[in-house]
């Protein structure tokens, strides 16, 4: 089923050529061992994973974790220079690490945020992603405006309102204070070619579709529709989306490259290294 709402344009405005080939270290001589952070190879990737998709559909860098363990900020700031402006973490305290090392763009926080902490996302302008009925309506009360995501749980079986109650994900678009921007789902078979985990990704990527679908021919401006991560790229690239996730693979990683229909030429962006201490 066709997405009704797809963005006119890419968040990278042009990424023909990664801006600048330079490597992150904490190489020193009182360290044994250091990692090297390839920002040129984390370009290349992002390069590599936006041109596997629709023209009109850009990549939202995934950068819970600290980045995987990559470096968060100087990650940020490599993919900003080439003109990528959305991001996503899993936490508030992520989200405002980003902003206060000068991070532009929207950020979406993927996780549950308490109430308590509107005031935050509404300060360092956030995206938060609402998970339940329960939770709009107390984001809701606290009287801040702010940016949302609704997550719509489509079988996996985490956070989100669950696709069959309908009625619920209506009456968030009732709640005055939240701003609707898009709407999106997580694929939980999506790295896996069996015959059945095709048949359960294809069934959630329909759910997900539908719900879409029946709100906006209600009249509700569902905003930006996200659906794929890593593999979901990889085995999915022609989703309606208005933008995919791109998680572990943007850092040159994959947990088993054989389940993939696509083998993207992605590069690790990270090299562990150490002194020699002898030679025999």
């Amino acid at each position: 089923m066709k997405s009704q709402i797809i963005s006119e344009a890419s968040n990278i405005k042009d990424i023909s050529k990664p801006p600048y080939i330079e490597k992150s270290s904490m190489q020193n001589k009182k360290y044994r061992a250091w990692a090297e952070i390839d920002l040129g190879a984390l370009c290349h990737n992002a390069i590599t994973l936006k041109n596997i998709l629709p023209d009109k559909c850009g990549i939202m860098p995934v950068l819970k974790a600290n980045a995987y363990g990559h470096g968060d900020i100087e990650c940020a700031k490599a993919l900003n220079k080439m003109g990528i402006l959305d991001f996503c973490v899993a936490t508030l305290e992520e989200a405002i690490r980003l902003r206060k090392n000068g991070i532009e763009g929207d950020i979406l926080i993927l996780g549950y945020t308490s109430p308590d902490e509107c005031k935050f996302i509404a300060a360092y302008q956030l995206t938060q992603t609402v998970v339940s009925l329960s939770h709009a309506s107390a984001l809701n009360n606290k009287g801040i405006k702010i940016k949302t995501h609704i997550k719509i749980d489509t079988g996996m079986h985490r956070l989100g309102f669950d696709y069959n109650n309908i009625s619920e994900i209506e009456n968030i678009f009732n709640c005055r204070n939240l701003e609707i921007n898009g709407m999106f789902s997580h694929l939980g078979a999506s790295g896996s070619i069996a015959y059945e985990d095709l048949l359960y990704t294809n069934k959630q990527i329909e759910r997900f579709f539908k719900i879409a679908a029946y709100l906006q021919i209600k009249g509700y401006n569902t905003g930006i529709l996200h659906l794929q991560a890593s593999y979901g790229i990889l085995n999915y690239p022609n989703l309606p989306c208005d933008y995919a996730r791109a998680g572990i693979a943007l850092y040159g990683v994959l947990s088993n490259n054989e389940k993939t229909l696509i083998k993207p030429d992605i590069h690790p962006v990270l090299s562990l290294k150490a002194r020699i201490a002898e030679i025999k």
